[in-house]
């Protein structure tokens, strides 16, 4: 899904990027994919950047995969 754009329910539009996960993961509320319900928790102080950051890279790597 990496570089694919997302509209959401406010019609505004991101291209999914690691700033657009990020955002999602620490504030999940505030871009809702239209279609879908905002019911995804916030992990807001419970992850590390660190921590992130490597959520990230394994999520790209499952987007790698698709592709083959």
């Amino acid at each position: 899904m990496w570089g694919q754009e997302r509209v959401f329910d406010d019609g505004t539009s991101t291209v999914i990027d690691d700033n657009y996960i990020r955002s999602s993961i620490l504030e999940p509320m505030t871009q809702i994919v239209a279609g879908y319900q905002g019911v995804m928790p916030t992990y807001q102080g419970l992850l590390s950047d660190r921590e992130l950051d490597a959520l990230i890279a394994f999520l790209k790597t499952l987007n790698e995969d698709s592709q083959i």
